[in-house]
């Protein structure tokens, strides 16, 4: 099964090293622009995105929702194909359409106007795994499947081919029209390996595969970005964070010690959300630039934005300032919830909590 090892994990605060967060500037609050209230089915599972930098997705309420980001006023919603909360992990966006996994199930809608475009089920032999990572490739996309490792579709979103390889996967990359898939087998209580696998993305031929001893590739799809693959393990002894030669699959640095639940990059650097803390890496030689440490546990995402990087955790949103790792400010949740996600656009940022979805005013843009 490709849940098998999304269950409950309980994190120990990871200790005593590196910066710790602070208030900051708590004279100078993020400006809140508007919110969006709704009412919540179920925790909202995918992070919102931001398309065109003029609407923003969201799930969490009855079926998907799409809002103006200058206004928060609602653009569209459908709640009539789907009258409960989506449980997929990802919501994709093609430059045209909004798809996502639900229900085992691809849901396609037209992003402008909210026409349900497509729904893949089992009948047209697409079994999806809700929880997967998957990608916008050219011409279609790259599908974690339940019963097999990926549905690869084509423009038309008929199946182009399929994959059914060793080993669980959970997460997919794309990058340079080749797929790199990110798998991991529990040995036993001791011994979690991984693989990174690389194919062709226009045929399935296999290309390359890596392999550690050193956890598995299971929460963070692989970001492929000017030739290298940037990848981190869960449950290694310690877990580490990968760069990988793209064509070849040769490791061109390793960073151990920590586990990778959430990844982004920027030009310079990759930050990790470890669950315990938040770590940014140089991308060149796997150094650690700035590590935050938290007293408690949480796996919500980052984004970075203008030098400065946002991450929500239970009730706060944290602002790290990139070129010191400082955490210069700290939002409290505003409605007594919890933060789940957050997104950004060019000048603000979104974050979403159990009730509302909350546009601020980037931290740079403060007066």
């Amino acid at each position: 099964m490709k849940n098998e090892l999304l269950i409950l994990v309980i994190v120990v605060s990871i200790g005593s090293c590196g910066k710790t967060p602070s208030s900051g500037d708590d004279h100078n609050q993020l400006k809140i622009i508007w919110n969006h209230d709704y009412e919540i089915q179920s925790a909202p599972q995918a992070d919102p995105i931001v398309f065109e930098d003029s609407y923003l997705v969201y799930s969490g309420g009855k079926g998907i929702t799409v809002l103006d980001i200058s206004t928060g006023l609602k653009e569209w919603s459908d709640a009539s194909t789907i009258n409960t909360a989506l449980n997929g992990d990802i919501i994709l966006y093609d430059d045209v359409n909004i798809a996502i996994a639900h229900s085992k199930e691809l849901y396609i809608w037209e992003a402008k106007s909210g026409i349900l475009e497509d729904n893949k089920s089992a009948k047209d032999g697409i079994r999806l795994f809700d929880g997967g990572e998957n990608s916008v490739i050219n011409g279609g996309y790259a599908l974690v499947g339940d019963t097999l490792d990926l549905y690869v579709l084509d423009n038309e979103r008929e199946i182009r081919f399929t994959i059914d390889v060793e080993y669980p996967t959970n997460v997919v990359g794309y990058g340079g029209q080749r797929l790199f898939i990110g798998q991991f087998k529990t040995i036993n209580g001791a011994l979690t390996k991984g693989k990174i696998r690389a194919f062709e993305a226009s045929n399935g031929d296999s290309l390359w595969t890596f392999e550690t001893d050193e956890g598995g590739f299971v929460w963070a799809a692989p970001i492929v970005e000017n030739g290298v693959v940037y990848a981190g393990t869960y449950l290694g002894n310690p877990s580490r964070v990968f760069a990988l030669d793209a064509e070849t699959g040769d490791m061109i640095w390793e960073r151990p010690g920590f586990s990778t639940y959430q990844m982004i990059t920027n030009e310079n650097r990759i930050y990790v959300n470890t669950q315990g803390s938040l770590q940014a890496i140089e991308k060149s030689n796997g150094e650690i630039a700035w590590r935050v440490i938290f007293e408690s546990s949480g796996t919500a995402n980052i984004v970075y934005l203008k030098g400065y990087v946002y991450h929500v955790r239970d009730k706060e949103l944290v602002v790290v300032e990139d070129s010191t790792g400082e955490v210069v400010h700290r939002e409290p949740v505003p409605d007594g919830t919890f933060f789940w996600h957050v997104a950004a656009s060019s000048d603000k940022i979104f974050a979403q909590t159990s009730n509302q979805l909350i546009a601020y005013q980037a931290w740079h843009l403060r007066d």
